[in-house]
């Protein structure tokens, strides 16, 4: 009878997981057409592309930009090199989640000051950006000196606003920006590094000690 009843757990277990899996891999594709589709018609993926290779189209933090991504893409790679392939979608998720963390707070914080200028267009290609940065949610994990972390950039970007939010080229602004976008890096980072013990959940976010 026990061993029936065990034998019953594991399909439940068994069946539980690869309808995860058949909802993450949806999720996957559509997350990846969508984001194709917007930036490309957008012309986002050809300016990115340019500027990867033209130091002429680069803004002042471009390159610490592109080296924090690079970077963030290596290490979950390695971090999750015994996944297999499974371990590449969560590291393409990763860059894309902690620049949408800046990238997100940046522009809409001008609402705040009146000096909103893009256009709801911008807030589509963030939210295909977003979605892209969701394919890590399986990674994601908070502990308490994470959320300290992402507390203390909260803080940061507080300090900034009662700053009357500087910008580049003000030395302020330079400082504004270079500290929390490294701190939107290291809490995403933070979030998705592989505790020890840790299982991929199946649910989206967990919370540890």
């Amino acid at each position: 009878m026990n061993q029936r009843m065990y034998y019953n757990r594991e399909k439940l277990e068994e069946n539980a997981m690869n309808k995860h899996s058949l909802i993450y891999f949806s999720y996957l594709v559509s997350a990846l057409i969508i984001f194709f589709v917007v930036n490309s018609l957008t012309g986002i993926l050809v300016f990115a592309v340019r500027s990867a290779i033209s130091p002429l189209t680069q803004d002042t933090l471009f390159p610490l930009t592109y080296s924090l991504a690079i970077a963030s893409f290596l290490v979950t790679i390695y971090w999750y090199r015994d996944k297999g392939l499974t371990g590449f979608p969560y590291a393409i998720g990763v860059p894309f989640l902690w620049i949408i963390l800046f990238e997100i707070l940046w522009q809409n914080s001008f609402l705040l000051f009146g000096t909103f200028t893009d256009d709801v267009l911008s807030e589509i290609i963030l939210s295909s950006w977003f979605m892209i940065g969701v394919i890590s949610y399986p990674t994601w994990n908070i502990d308490k000196f994470t959320l300290w972390v992402f507390l203390m950039f909260s803080a940061g970007w507080t300090a900034w606003i009662l700053a009357r939010y500087p910008q580049m080229p003000s030395l302020s602004g330079y400082v504004f920006n270079i500290s929390l976008k490294i701190g939107a890096f290291l809490a995403i980072m933070l979030m998705v590094k592989p505790r020890k013990k840790q299982r991929i959940q199946h649910s989206p976010i967990s919370i540890t000690e």
